[in-house]
């Protein structure tokens, strides 16, 4: 009977691993991504990583999904601050693991912006000395192409809701 459940668990667990790499809305077995509507043009967005994910594709995952927002809210543009990529480490008798969680604060802009470079990231800039007054403004359309190649996404996994 032990045995049959140390292999169902380890099933489950191999599965979960399987679909680690996915973007996708947050579920408790693999992370994902959520936000919270602050106001009309603000959101709070987070993408929870898993020991498979990788800390740069989880911030990928974050941006991606602030792009999301902005092209449904009909947001030509779009300006992330407080980006914050946080790794817990955590150590058990099988090894130890990586959690990356990343957040950011989402604004949506009603004017489009005229990139200094290619791609996602059109431009930053700074309004005061902490590290949290770092601002980046995006390219709506320009940021969810970009991503979608990088991570090798089509557009039904980037769009679809469940």
């Amino acid at each position: 009977m032990l045995i049959r459940r140390l292999v169902l668990a380890t099933m489950i667990f191999s599965l979960a691993g399987c679909m680690s790499h996915v973007y996708q809305p947050y579920n408790i077995l693999s992370g994902g991504f959520s936000e919270e509507k602050i106001s009309e043009n603000h959101y709070s967005v987070e993408y929870e990583g898993n020991p498979n994910l990788e800390r740069q594709k989880t911030i990928d995952f974050t941006l991606l999904r602030a792009a999301v927002i902005a092209q449904k809210a009909g947001a030509p543009s779009f300006q992330s601050s407080r980006i914050d990529a946080k790794t817990t480490r955590v150590h058990s008798q099988y090894g130890t693991s990586e959690f990356t969680n990343t957040a950011l604060y989402l604004e949506l802009l009603k004017t489009s912006v005229t990139p200094k470079k290619s791609g996602c990231w059109a431009a930053h800039f700074k309004v005061g000395k902490a590290r949290e007054d770092i601002r980046f403004i995006h390219d709506t359309a320009s940021c969810i192409e970009e991503l979608k190649t990088k991570l090798e996404l089509t557009d039904d996994q980037i769009f679809r809701e469940k």
